[in-house]
C-alpha cells in the first residue's frame, strides 16, 4: 500500500511539474519563429528582491534580475571570456586612456524608446558623479574613469586618467539604465 501511495504521489508530481513547465501564454515566438513583442517576464525566487534600482540594490537575487532586465555592454561566456552583448565590439587607444565601444544599432528599450550611447554615457557618468554616495556599489568599477561620452548613437567612449588593465571587466559589471 505504501509503495502504491509513493507511486501515485510520484506520478502526481510529474504531472504537476509538466503543467508548470508548459505555457498557455506566448512563448515569445510566434509560429513563424519571429520574436513577439510584449508580455511579462516572471522570475521565481525563494528569497526577496530588495529593489529593481541597480544603484541601491544589495541582495544577490536583485542583481541577478538585472541580468534579465537591463542591457550590459558585454558579459562572460561559459569559457570565462568576455563576449559582446549590447556592445558589438570595443577598441582600446594606443595610450590605454580611451576605450571605444561600438553598440548594437537601432536597439530599443522594452517601451520602444531608442537605446543609445547617450543611455550608456548617462549611466556611467552618474556612477562617476555619485560614487561616494548612492552609486557607491559600483565605485570600484569606475576607478580612474574620468568621463564617458556618446560619440554617436551607436558609439561610446570611456576616458581614463591613466590606463586600467582590467577596464573592460569592470565596465561590463554595470547595467545600462535609460
Amino acid at each position: 500500500m505504501a509503495r502504491r501511495l509513493r507511486l501515485v504521489a510520484g506520478l502526481v508530481a510529474v504531472v504537476l511539474l509538466g503543467a508548470a513547465c508548459s505555457s498557455s501564454g506566448s512563448s515569445g515566438n510566434d509560429q513563424s519563429g519571429k520574436v513577439s513583442e510584449g508580455g511579462t517576464l516572471r522570475i521565481g525566487t525563494s528569497s526577496t528582491i530588495d529593489t529593481l534600482n541597480p544603484f541601491t540594490a544589495f541582495q544577490a537575487n536583485a542583481i541577478l534580475v538585472f541580468l534579465y532586465e537591463y542591457p550590459y555592454l558585454a558579459q562572460y561566456d561559459n569559457k570565462n571570456e568576455i563576449v559582446p552583448e549590447f556592445a558589438t565590439s570595443w577598441d582600446t587607444s594606443s595610450d590605454g586612456l580611451t576605450l571605444t565601444f561600438h553598440l548594437t544599432p537601432n536597439a530599443k528599450w522594452s517601451d520602444g524608446q531608442p537605446l543609445t550611447a547617450e543611455d550608456v554615457a548617462w549611466t556611467y557618468n552618474t556612477v562617476i558623479k555619485f560614487q561616494n554616495g548612492p552609486t557607491s556599489y559600483y565605485a570600484g568599477d569606475v576607478v580612474n574613469m574620468k568621463t564617458v561620452t556618446a560619440v554617436d548613437p551607436a558609439t561610446v567612449e570611456f576616458h581614463y586618467d591613466r590606463p586600467v588593465a582590467s577596464a573592460v571587466s569592470h565596465i561590463i559589471t554595470i547595467p545600462v539604465l535609460p
